[in-house]
């Protein structure tokens, strides 16, 4: 028992890689899928949530460093 438990953990990460393999060359979905995707209502290119996700995140920045300012101000 304990050894196919071993060889099941040995074939899911053999399968992880090759996951992430397929993943970094851009070969997880067939073109038709990439265009049925990009069809979707609610497509979004990645650059595109970069963007807002950096947005974001200065927004936060500048939300925390007002705060900071309004709390040293009043001591």
């Amino acid at each position: 028992m304990e050894q196919s438990i071993n060889e099941s953990i040995e074939k899911a990460e053999a399968l992880r890689q090759s996951i992430l393999k397929k993943a970094f060359e851009g070969k997880l979905l067939s073109e038709a899928e990439i265009e049925q995707c990009k069809a979707a209502a609610d497509y979004e290119p990645a650059g595109e949530l970069l963007k807002k996700i950096q947005a974001e995140k200065l927004a936060k920045e500048q939300e925390k460093k007002k705060l900071i300012i309004k709390k040293k101000s009043k001591q």
